[in-house]
Formats: C-alpha cells, structure tokens, sequence
C-alpha cells in the first residue's frame, strides 16, 4: 500500500475550544482546492501520534501550517510544540483568529498578526498566501541539547529566565550573563535555557550559538561570518573585524533572536556580537565580571545545591542505590567543592565501577581512597576558596583518578587528544586516523575507546551519530600542560601526518575530515614547529582553491594569513584575498584570476614563481586574463572604515582632518584616517543621511530622508540647529561662497524638487529656487559664486544664488544627473545615469568633452589635488580620469556594492 501524497497546508488547533472551527475551515480550504492535514482525519492509530504530525511538519512538500487561534491553542504545549517545528522547518506560519479571541493585545508576539476570516480583504489575503510556496527561512535553532545527565539548578535557572522574558511570556532585548568559575554548568545552564519551551516561544526567530574560549581573536571573525551567513543565506563580502561586525548586526535586523555567546574571555571579544539586532537578546556566559557591559543583567553560578550535586554524582545509577548511599555521596560533593566538572568526573569513575559489578558503596569508598592518595582535600567554596590553581590542581587529581581505570596504551590516547582545537566538534574520523598513527588502532577500537573515556565523563560530548566529539576546556588544559610544549609539537606532527592522504582524489575522508583538515591544517604545522610545511602551503595556489571548495568561504582563507603569514608574498597574498572577499563568496572560480590579476606587477621574492603555477592551474576551463596590470593590487586600498549597518551615502573632511560619513542606517559617524578609529557617532535623524556638507565656522551639516536639515557640533556631538522646511528627502547639499547652504530636495514619489538656501546662524530659509521638474540629486559651486544643480530631469542648471535666477541650463545627457564637481580649470564635471560623465564651459553652456567607460550609473564626483577627477558607480568601482586628454588612468577595485560617495583627504 502507497503512502498518500503529503498535503501542503497543515492545521493545527486546540481540541478545547478550536475543533469545530478547524473541522470547518478544513471543509472549506477543501472546497477551494486544498489539499490539508489535520489530525482528526489523517492520524492512523493512537500510540505514536507525535511521530506521525513530526514527519509531516518536516516533509518538504508541506509548505504552510494554519494556526486556529484559541485561548485553549495559546495555552496548549502541543500546539506551541507543533508551532516551533513548524518555523524551523520554514513553514509559512498563518494565525487564523478563532473563537472567543477579544482582546488580540492580551496575546504573546509569537503568534504574529492574525488573519480574521470575517473580514473580506484579509480572507482573500489569506488564501493568496496559502496558494503561493512557502517563502518562510528555517528558524534556526544552533543551541546543542543539554547533555543526558543534566539536574535541574532553578536557584539560577529561574531568575535568569524571568530576565528573558516579560509579564506576557514575549521576549526582553536585553543582554545577560552567566558567569562563575570554569567547570561550574555555566554552558549547560544555557543549553537548558535556549531548549525551554517558553524561550523558543519567546525568542520565535530563532536561537544562536557561537563559542570563543581563550582564543576569541582569532575565533570571532569565522564565527561572525558563519552568523551573518546562516541569518542571510549568502557568505558576508567583507573580511575585516569591523566589517563582519557590522554585517551581523544589519542580518540580525529586527528578528526576535536569542544569540548564546559562549565562553567570553575578553570584553574586546564580545563587542563585535553585540552590534545590531534591536530585539535580540544576548546571552553571555563568562568566568570574567569585567568582561560584561555595565549594563548586563549577570546570574552568578557558583557551587551546586547539595541535593543538586548528590543527584549528578548519581546520574546513571539506581535510585536506591543513591539512596543508601547518599551521605556519602553528600560527603564526596562537599570534598569536591559541588563543583559540576569535578562532579561529572566522579560519576563517570562510580558509573564505570559498577558497571563491573563492584557494589556502589565499595566504589564510592575506591574513590575516596584514590583521593586521599592524590591529596585531593575539601575546599570552602562558600569561603572563595576556589583559586584558579586550586581547580586546576583539583581536575588534574580527578582526571588521574578516572585514568586509573585505563591501561597504559589507553592513557597515551587519550593524553594525545589535547592536539585538538577548543570548542570544536572533531570528527572521529580525524581521531581513528591520529590513533591509527600513534597506536595502530583500527576505526572500531578507536571508537570503542571513545565510548569509554565518554562513559567515564572524560569527554564533554561523543555524538555517534553525527560522528564527532568534545572535550571540555578544563579537560584540554590539563592534557595540553601534561604533554608539555615538546609533547604537543609532537602530537601535532603526527596528527599532520595522519591526514597526509586527505588531500589526495582517492582519499577516504568523509566531508566532516575534510573540512577539518583545510580548516586547522596551517595551525597544527604552527604547533608542530613545521615552518617550511606552513610557508609551502601559504603560497600554494591549489591548497588555496581546494580550501575554498571544501568550506565555501573566504574568510577561512584570509584567517589564515592573519595568524600565520610571514614576509612579503604571504603578505600580499593575504591582503588579495581580503581585498577579493567579495568577489570569491560570490563565485569561486574567480579565485585563481584575481590572485593573478592583481598580483601581476607584484616584485616579492617568490612571486614570479608563484604567479606561474597559479598560470598553469588555471587550464580547466576558458578564461580571461589580463595582459596587462589593471585590475587594483593589494595595497591601493590603504584603510577600510567599517561600522556603519547599511550603504554609505555621503563623505565630508571636517577642518581636523576628521572623515564624516553619512549612512542609510540614520547616522553620521566621524572616523580619524589615520587610526581607521571611530571618534564619534551622530545620532537623531529619523530616516538615511543623503549629504554632507562642511560650513565655515567648523559645524557639519547633513540633508536626510527626514526632510530636515541638521546642523552638528563635531567636537561636542551636539545638534545646533536643524532647517525644516522641505517637503521632500534632502538629498544635496553645497555651501556659498557667503556662507549660506544650499539643499537640494526630491523623491519619486513627492514633488519638492526644489533648491533651498539657508542663513545657517538663525536657521532661517531666505531664498527657494524652483525650475526642476524632477528631484535635485546634486549641488555644486562654480568659481564665479553660481550655484549649478544635477537632476533627475536630466538637466544640470546654472543659478545665481543673489537673484535666485536660472542663467543656465546644460542639457544632453539622457539619464538622471547624479554628481557635480568643478575641475581647477572651471569646468564642471557631471555625473549621470546615462554612464557617462560630461564636462561643460560654464561660460558658454557647451559640452567640452565626454568620459565613458563606467558601465552604470555614475554617482560621485571628487577632483584630485593633481587635478585628476575620480568618479565611483553603480559598477562597483572609482575611476580616475585626466580631464586633459579625457583619458581613464586608473581603477580601483575592491567595493563589492556600489560607490555612492567620494571625498578627497587633506594627505590627497
């Protein structure tokens, strides 16, 4: 017998208060031509109910869940658990309003906006919706389970969660911690928070994970990137600290997201996570107070409940087992300072002990004794008495106590485990292949000692079915200082030796060895001391294909010379790789052709040598290479400025040297350009800053999509004036050879289209000049004191700002004229949607020359201390031309978005 087809639309309702209507807007949804599932027709049998509405949800050909909205649904598990697996499964979730639902402000943000089907226009929206594929993204849900022998701590658990979330059960954009020693159950506490059944209603886009440990410098790139990839569904473009910062924050957006930062050693590696995301909680767990923001709602967790550590020493056991022994269980938490890490490894020795047969009291006695011998004494934790050294000690003595339980072949094992990377799953594969290596075991007695070391707690995780294990970071500390620094540059050359093959065609590495192997390979040479092996593989233009292939993103590429490179052509190779990011997230087969392109003129030692086998790599496929140097080399590029969250629309130099920024994202922000530092950050527009301008007696003025005009105090960050009046975004600005601004305003949809001119001591408005048709895109001043203005209409025209009368009007280009700028012989240059710039005698209103070469919209203009007019474009790229001759010198590449703004340096 054939399984039926699965239905596109399921519903899902509260058997309460909800059947009857579910029952009928099955019927009808029918009637319309719907296919549906609902469980009171399409359940088989009673005994594995949930099994079958799971399968459902995660078929792919269902694409839409239909909510019946009741008071009975809103408080129903069930459904609330139907719900969250709809939205992880990317659904495209329906509330439809319901019975005896008045009041929809008594209801949690989770359920969304409700369709009433009583109201016509929104009935029809509702089956339009239902017709259509779901266009729903995965929820995402990164947050690993608790482990199986997790106890419930509501003395922090509780409080915390009351944090999260507020009198209506919706979530709280606040930023909270878990902080307390190493090995205390912060990381488990907040594995159990993020799989609450009231946090993921609350927090219904989704739950994120990403761990830092000690090495948070290096780790928060990648995992910045990785974020901002899975929230997006593209690889980020930039590769910069600042930049990948500012890409979370702009795809965090508006969503509801609950971001778990793990392990926080360093504030300086926490504050790229919190940028952006105005609804998302953050969620810290760290051993260091001074690491939070001063704002942080912080929940110690210290030493467990008696009770609570007396039940994790038990974990596995027969309860009354426990309970016969639980004095001296108590006894043995009190000695390990109810210290959850301690505690774990304690477990995993009883567990292991009776296992064998040995009754539980005589194991908990061997233990004692193993600690008596090791000189593992009681510790007051009530007292502070929990000195980093005293843990430290503490762990060493526990773990050599559980190794007592293995054979000599099977400590050095496990000893060579702290080779591997914190906080990272490793695959068992790549574990085979070192003890493989080491010990001549085969997969299965690897995997079988495996089982072990976890069944004796020694691991934090082995997951058998995904293939990959943990260790936890006390546990890797103490393997990492037994081997000594000899011991683990040993480790890691024979781990590098046991991953020679997977590089090869015929390799038997499973994608999972793979990826570990491109990712970590550079930093076992390092640890292995095997400079010669490093250096080889940072200038190998295969070893730099075949790591893009294998883990899609450039950023692991760029990472690499970022800890590693070493002398001039790994400089410059690193710093090609950054500054083609964008290009190779976008297609990687453009690797090898810009290593090549951009390195063409490049005099390094090793160079030539390097630029022919990437020459000869590239035989694969046909492709295009330059024969001469074009394409921008690294170094051109001298700083990037990052930090705004959307396009950067306008540039001004401040008389301190300082760049301002205008930006989609409201803001103006001021950076020194020497230091790539921001200095200062000016907020209160309500809507994208579209110009700057810098007037005479220091202040900077900025035209917005708001419709005002404000005036700024650089050095105090204060708002001195703001000039309303337009009726229209501002979207140009100029100052006069008197002082007065000139704004320039249109949109289009509203018709302002106007110039305006402005006292700006008294704010005042004193003059309009109105002509244009179509909105005012841009301002500039000719050397005779006029005022010329680019347009939408096509026209750029010519006013004298005393009278208010237009002397001039340019015409020829065919598109909007977008940029201005006066060349240092009078000419003005103009920028247009028809790709072309023009320059004009403004005397005589004659087109003098024209400049093509941009494939697309030109949008800025600036003119070189050497005269040079550069120009930037929808192309991506900034051109720079000689007005002379007409002739295009240079092109600076490296923008992966359009170039909206220019602005010349006081240094040029």
């Amino acid at each position: 017998m054939t399984e039926p087809p699965t239905p596109r639309i399921f519903i899902s309702y509260s058997t309460k208060d909800g059947k009857a209507f579910a029952v009928k807007l099955r019927r009808d949804l029918e009637a319309a031509g719907f296919s549906i599932w609902q469980d009171i027709v399409a359940l088989r049998g009673s005994t594995d109910w949930w099994s079958q509405i799971e399968k459902t949800l995660r078929n792919k050909a269902l694409q839409h869940f239909v909510l019946v909205v009741t008071p009975g649904a809103v408080a129903s598990d069930v459904v609330k658990l139907e719900i969250r697996l709809a939205r992880q499964e990317g659904k495209t979730v329906s509330p439809v309003r319901g019975p005896d639902i008045d009041d929809l402000a008594t209801l949690p943000r989770w359920l969304g906006n409700l369709f009433d089907l009583d109201d016509q226009e929104r009935k029809t929206v509702f089956l339009e919706t239902l017709k259509q594929p779901s266009l729903a993204a995965r929820v995402l849900m990164m947050a690993p389970e608790p482990p199986a022998d997790f106890v419930a701590r509501p003395t922090e658990f509780e409080p915390l969660k009351r944090q999260l979330l507020d009198a209506k059960g919706d979530a709280v954009a606040i930023t909270a911690a878990l902080r307390g020693a190493g090995g205390y159950g912060k990381t488990t506490l907040a594995k159990a928070l993020a799989h609450d059944a009231d946090i993921q209603d609350a927090y219904f886009d989704g739950v994120l994970w990403v761990e830092l440990g000690e090495e948070g410098d290096r780790r928060a790139p990648p995992r910045l990137a990785d974020l901002a990839a899975l929230l997006t569904g593209t690889e980020p473009t930039v590769t910069t600290l600042e930049g990948l910062r500012a890409a979370l924050g702009e795809a965090l957006g508006d969503r509801r997201i609950l971001l778990v930062v793990d392990d926080v050693w360093q504030r300086a590696h926490l504050e790229p996570f919190l940028q952006g995301g105005r609804h998302t909680t953050r969620l810290v767990t760290t051993r260091f107070d001074s690491v939070l923001p001063e704002t942080a709602a912080r929940q110690a967790v210290d030493a467990m409940q008696a009770s609570e550590a007396v039940a994790l020493l038990g974990s596995g056991l027969l309860e009354d087992q426990v309970a016969g022994q639980a004095a001296a269980l108590g006894r043995m938490a009190i000695r390990l300072g109810e210290w959850a890490q301690l505690l774990k490894l304690a477990n995993g020795f009883l567990r292991r002990r009776v296992g064998m047969g040995m009754a539980l009291d005589r194991a908990v006695a061997d233990l004692d004794r193993r600690f008596e011998a090791r000189g593992v004494v009681a510790f007051d934790t009530s007292k502070g008495d929990v000195s980093y050294e005293k843990r430290t000690e503490s762990v060493a003595k526990v773990i050599e106590s559980s190794l007592d339980l293995l054979d000599d072949d099977q400590r050095s094992r496990f000893g060579e485990l702290g080779v591997f990377p914190e906080d990272v799953d490793i695959p068992i594969g790549i574990v085979a292949r070192l003890w493989e290596e080491t010990g001549a075991l085969d997969d299965v007695e690897s995997e079988d000692l495996l089982v072990d070391l976890a069944g004796l707690s020694l691991l934090l995780t082995l997951d058998l079915d995904r293939r990959t294990l943990r260790l936890h970071d006390t546990t890797r500390h103490f393997l990492r200082h037994k081997a000594g620094k000899s011991g683990l540059a040993a480790q890691n050359q024979a781990l590098v030796r046991a991953m020679g093959d997977i590089e090869h065609s015929e390799s038997r590495a499973t994608a999972s060895e793979t990826q570990y192997y491109y990712r970590h390979l550079p930093q076992h040479l390092a640890e292995g001391g095997d400079r010669d092996r490093l250096d080889a593989v940072l200038v190998d233009p295969g070893w730099l294909q075949a790591k893009l292939a294998a883990l899609g993103s450039p950023q692991a590429l760029v990472a690499d010379y970022d800890q590693h490179g070493q002398g001039r052509l790994q400089d410059l190779i690193g710093r090609t790789l950054r500054l083609t990011a964008g290009i190779c997230a976008r297609d990687a087969r453009q690797l090898l052709p810009q290593l090549f392109g951009r390195l063409m003129a490049v005099d390094a030692p090793g160079a030539p040598a390097f630029r022919t086998v990437v020459r000869q790599r590239m035989t694969d496929r046909p492709v295009l290479l330059t024969e001469r140097p074009t394409l921008a080399p690294p170094g051109t590029e001298t700083a990037r400025l990052e930090g705004h969250t959307s396009g950067v629309t306008a540039l001004a130099v401040l008389p301190d040297g300082r760049l301002a920024s205008g930006s989609y994202d409201n803001t103006v922000r001021l950076w020194d350009p020497v230091t790539v530092a921001e200095t200062a950050r000016l907020e209160g527009h309500e809507d994208a800053v579209a110009a700057l301008a810098v007037l005479p007696d220091g202040r900077l003025a900025s035209g917005s999509r708001d419709n005002t005009v404000r005036l700024w105090d650089p050095a105090t960050r204060a708002e001195t004036a703001r000039l309303e009046g337009h009726e229209s975004w501002v979207t140009a600005l100029a100052v006069l050879p008197d002082g007065r601004l000139a704004s320039g305003s249109g949109d289009m949809f509203n018709g302002d289209n106007t110039v305006r001119l402005w006292d700006p001591a008294t704010g005042e408005e004193i003059a309009r000049l109105e002509g244009h048709t179509r909105a005012v895109a841009a301002l500039a001043v000719l050397p005779d004191g006029r005022l010329a203005s680019g347009s939408y209409d096509d026209t750029v025209r010519l006013w004298d700002p005393a009278t208010g009368a237009e002397t001039a009007r340019l015409e020829g280009h065919e598109d909007a004229v977008a940029a201005l700028a006066v060349l240092p012989d009078g000419r003005l240059a103009s920028g247009s949607g028809d790709m072309t710039i023009r320059l004009w005698g403004p005397a005589t209103g004659a087109e003098t020359a024209r400049l093509e070469a941009h494939n697309e919209w030109i949008l800025a203009l600036a003119v070189l201390p050497d005269g040079r007019l550069a120009s930037g474009s929808r192309d991506n790229t900034v051109r720079l031309w000689d007005p002379a001759t007409g002739a295009e010198t240079a092109r600076l590449e490296g923008h992966t978005r359009a170039v909206a703004a220019l602005a010349v340096l006081p240094d040029g």
